[in-house]
């Protein structure tokens, strides 16, 4: 039996995901394409960092440029997981949840934009920061 963790690697880093965010009567407060990658919270594993995609811009070439500073990590602390096939839930407190879910349509296209943005543009060091999850702000290039 897989664990939630591997689940949601195979939502988030093999398929794509987005995540909803919703109140405690399922109302949809926030939808949001992810990027690749996520990470346990190494000193509280009850909390999960990941990274939302804000839209990018297109510059003259055609090419879509993101801001780094506007794709910062997020934290999810969360009570409870559960998962299935197709969704990771994280109950988070005040009642809402983190709905994480395979991304179909338009998310799919924004998610192939970040990657080729990122594969592309982005020097191997940026990348690994990226990755890391670990600083809450960005310096530098596509601030």
């Amino acid at each position: 039996m897989s664990t939630w963790q591997d689940q949601l690697r195979r939502l988030v880093v093999d398929h794509g995901a987005t995540l909803d965010l919703t109140s405690a009567d399922g109302t949809v407060i926030a939808h949001t394409v992810l990027a690749r990658h996520w990470r346990l919270d190494a000193h509280d594993p009850r909390c999960l960092w990941i990274r939302p995609i804000a839209p990018g811009y297109r510059e003259e070439s055609g090419a879509v440029v993101y801001s780094l500073s506007r794709c910062r990590r997020r934290g999810l602390q969360f009570t409870a997981v559960e998962h299935t096939t197709q969704e990771l839930s994280l109950s988070l407190d005040g009642g809402l949840r983190a709905h994480i879910r395979p991304a179909a349509g338009a998310d799919v296209d924004e998610i192939e934009r970040w990657d080729t943005f990122v594969l592309t543009r982005l020097t191997g060091q940026e990348e690994q920061a990226l990755d890391a999850l670990d600083a809450d702000s960005w310096a530098g290039r596509f601030e």
